[in-house]
């Protein structure tokens, strides 16, 4: 063969090589981002409804939860112990304290029980846990106050969380 060709076949063969690699490469990029973006499970799907239905009745907009781990107290054997709960969560701020009594109300209207061993209350925050069947919810909220203590109006920070106990 001669040189000319020998140099423009090893040129042809490196391109090509180049090319395959890059293909590769997009591929595994394309399978990284399928699994990023993949359908929501059943169980986010039912959570998702929640939140969507809840932003329906209240006017609050619950359409970006994030997966969350979260602390749910469970009575076994006359003793109260922690489970962490994985889930998801989403957080709306500045609402008016109607509104986030409100995500409350919504909780018992949907059929949920109050569950006394997951609620909280201080001075501006307060925690109430939900249970229907093994999906669980937590509503936590924050009200703002000012340097003197006073309390700031439409100022309350509303955190819902959901998942399954086992």
């Amino acid at each position: 063969m001669n040189h000319p060709y020998r140099i423009l076949l090893i040129v042809i063969i490196f391109i090509m090589a180049v090319i395959a690699f890059m293909m590769w490469q997009n591929r595994k990029t394309v399978n990284d981002l399928e699994e990023a973006t993949q359908v929501p499970s059943d169980e986010f799907a039912e959570i998702k409804f929640i939140l969507d239905d809840m932003e329906a009745q209240t006017g609050l907009d619950f359409s970006t939860p994030n997966p969350a781990t979260f602390t749910w107290n469970v009575r076994e054997n006359d003793h109260i112990n922690e489970s962490q709960i994985e889930g998801y969560f989403t957080t709306v701020t500045g609402v008016a304290e109607v509104d986030a009594r409100a995500v409350e109300d919504y909780f018992i209207n949907a059929l949920f029980n109050l569950d006394v061993y997951n609620v909280a209350a201080g001075t501006t925050s307060a925690q109430s846990g939900y249970m229907n069947d093994n999906l669980v919810c937590s509503v936590a909220t924050q009200s703002i106050t000012d340097e003197l203590g006073n309390l700031l109006v439409n100022s309350t920070d509303v955190t819902v969380s959901c998942g399954y106990v086992e």
